[in-house]
Formats: structure tokens, sequence, C-alpha cells
């Protein structure tokens, strides 16, 4: 139960890191090169603020990475390791 608890544990830690590198990284190609894409607004990020927008939209794209249905799979098997 303890080995299942920390899978769980790592599994936020992992993706919690890969959030803040795709954050930083989106922050520094845009700052970088987002002025020859004609497509994107002209304003640069430049306070903890845009950072923090950047952190909470890829948070909420990697969070589809790890649906639902695993949690529910490590507790059926948390279940089915305490017989």
């Amino acid at each position: 139960m303890i080995y299942v608890t920390k899978t769980i544990y790592s599994l936020f830690v992992f993706q919690f890191i890969f959030v803040v590198i795709l954050a930083t990284m989106n922050i520094g190609w845009h700052n970088n090169y987002g002025i020859y894409a004609g497509y994107l607004e002209d304003c640069e990020y430049k306070n903890f603020g845009d950072w923090f927008v950047a952190f909470l939209v890829h948070y909420i794209n990697v969070s589809h990475l790890v649906p639902i249905s695993l949690y529910v799979v490590i507790e059926i098997m948390k279940l089915i390791l305490t017989f």
C-alpha cells in the first residue's frame, strides 16, 4: 500500500516538474521567437503572472495525459493487494 502511495506522489511530482519546464520553455520561446509568428499577440511575457498563466495552461494540457481511469486502477490495485 505504501508503494502505491509513493507511486501516486511520484506521478504528481513528475507532472509538476514537467509542467514547470514546459511553462518556462513557453515563456522563453515566446520572448525570443514570438515576434516572428504573426498569428500570436504582440506582447511579451514580463512578470510572474504571465508565467503562472502559462503554468496553468500546461498543467491542464498535461493532466489529460494522466486520465482518471489510472487513479481508479491504482485504487483497485490497493484494494486487491490488501488481501
